[in-house]
């Protein structure tokens, strides 16, 4: 019976002693230097799947991996929305007197397994509907590289709300 207590303790020791990863914390970033826009940044909608903490790939059409360890630092919908109106230089509480509505809606913004970065939305101002879609190669090991290039496409998507209103 003793031999058995000290049997589980130890393997229990064994188990505590067997730590995880170290999660790293990713942040998107705004580009500096945009004359303001007339507009508030209403709503950003994001699909389901890319509202988690954690960074995915793709892997292919139908397999999604789970960077459990590679997270986001905020919410990604909160950081789009702020990074987007950083990028804007759009408000997003206190709209200036005639400030368009401004929506927008992320439908797929990820990078797969081969480095290939992708942005596609769309944006609804003044009534009127457009889409955006962009990707970016990067090396798919390397998740800096990843995170910069989603900050470049979302500038990128800022540029082009910008140009068509």
């Amino acid at each position: 019976m003793i031999r058995r207590r000290w049997m589980l303790f130890a393997m229990l020791g064994v188990a505590a002693c067997h730590a995880s990863p170290n999660s790293e914390y990713y942040a998107l970033s705004a580009e500096d230097g945009s004359e303001p826009v007339n507009m508030v940044l209403s709503n950003v909608t994001l699909p389901g799947l890319l509202d988690r903490p954690q960074i995915i790939l793709k892997s292919g059409p139908n397999d999604i991996t789970i960077l459990e360890y590679k997270r986001w630092a905020e919410p990604l919908d909160t950081m789009i929305k702020r990074v987007l109106a950083e990028d804007l230089n759009a408000s997003i509480s206190h709209p200036p007197a005639n400030a368009q509505q401004l929506s927008v809606s992320i439908d797929e913004f990820d990078a797969d397994t081969s480095g290939s970065v992708v942005l596609r939305a769309h944006w609804t101002v003044r009534s009127t509907r457009h889409a955006f879609a962009k990707s970016e190669s990067v090396d798919s090991g390397d998740t800096d590289a990843i995170v910069a290039a989603m900050s470049r496409l979302l500038n990128d998507l800022a540029g082009a709300i910008r140009h068509q209103s």
